[in-house]
């Protein structure tokens, strides 16, 4: 449960319970004279010293109010600075706290990013590689758009691979470096060619690369790639390809 002074009562509700700690410490401490007085000494005090006892016991009850309302901060009486483990307050220590998971949620990402950071040449892809086998007028079209000549070799285009389209060797070489990679490595890739522009399934730029797939994983220390071929009736559009 909540302790009292650990809830916000705001000034209204301050004073209000400083003032009942006054009324009760007054009451209390002037009954309890009374019944002392009355059987330890079977005789009553004057009314005028069971009085001011009492009201220096109601005005101490209510500063001892006072200050626990004004700590805030833990469960000792001394307030911001006493001797009890009151402090700063406990709506500090929060917001500390808040402020440290604030940061670590921000600084977590960051970490991430740059411990899988890799060179400009090498997209990031994860399990799967989309590779999408040109013909020439989509490929013209492409080197147009870019402002570059049409290189009848660079045939493979690796989806979210600003570098692209590659030729051969350099997909050999990305297909490798993701495939070795500790985390997410390469496992497999989906070859895709477009019916109405070529090249068709027998075309060697399919076969080659379907062929060196299968082939990488006759190594001990690799896992082989599994490539799936999907033929597409149309033409290339650009459309994002899913895996």
């Amino acid at each position: 449960m909540t302790p009292i002074w650990a809830i916000d009562l705001g000034m209204p509700g301050k004073i209000m319970l400083v003032a009942v700690a006054l009324v009760a410490g007054t009451l209390i401490v002037n009954v309890l004279i009374l019944v002392i007085a009355g059987a330890v000494y079977k005789q009553k005090f004057p009314a005028s010293v069971r009085w001011g006892v009492s009201g220096l016991a109601g005005l101490l009850t209510a500063w001892i109010t006072y200050l626990a309302l004004s700590g805030g901060g833990g469960t000792g009486i001394g307030g911001p600075g006493g001797p009890s483990t009151g402090g700063k307050g406990g709506s500090d220590k929060a917001a500390a706290t808040a402020k440290e998971k604030g940061k670590d949620h921000k600084e977590e990402p960051i970490k991430e990013k740059n411990a899988d950071k890799k060179s400009k040449d090498v997209p990031d892809t994860e399990k799967v590689m989309v590779v999408e086998i040109l013909g020439d007028v989509p490929l013209k079209k492409l080197a147009k758009d870019k402002g570059k000549e049409f290189d009848p070799a660079r045939r493979y285009r690796i989806q979210d691979d600003p570098g692209s389209p590659r030729t051969f060797e350099e997909l050999q070489q990305i297909v490798l470096e993701a495939h070795k990679r500790s985390e997410r490595p390469l496992r497999k890739m989906i070859v895709v060619f477009y019916k109405a522009e070529g090249p068709d399934r027998d075309n060697p730029l399919v076969t080659d690369l379907t062929n060196w797939l299968k082939g990488v994983g006759s190594k001990k220390t690799m896992d082989a790639i599994d490539p799936e071929i999907r033929e597409v009736p149309g033409a290339f559009e650009g459309k994002r390809i899913q895996p």
